[in-house]
């Protein structure tokens, strides 16, 4: 009788490792997204932290600044070959992936 305990024992151990791993897999695309949402988030607070003050941003964006300003520089027309063009665009880049990370990971 001691044998066939043993054997049930095995058995319900061996049940409950496959529906604990069969649990684990079903959340893994959730881990997984999850994991690349805080990384996408830690990224994006850099890339904006990093990113020079632009003391007119929002009135120029809204028609503030005279006809002759900053986009008819030399500056202004070359600004996306700069450094700070290029963190603008990797902050849109990665912006956009953290909400299709968000956004999938309610999904999963």
């Amino acid at each position: 009788m001691e044998n066939a305990s043993e054997v049930v024992t095995e058995v319900a151990n061996a049940a409950t490792n496959t529906v604990s791993v069969a649990g684990a897999s079903s959340q893994m695309p959730f881990i997984v997204l999850s994991v690349l949402s805080v990384i996408t988030a830690i990224l994006l607070v850099a890339l904006i932290l990093a990113q020079k003050k632009d003391s007119a941003g929002f009135t120029s964006s809204m028609g503030g600044m005279a006809s002759g300003g900053v986009d008819s520089s030399y500056w202004g027309k070359n600004k996306k070959n700069s450094i700070e063009g290029k963190l603008e665009l990797l902050t849109k880049v990665t912006a956009f992936f953290f909400f299709v990370f968000i956004i999938a990971a309610n999904f999963v």
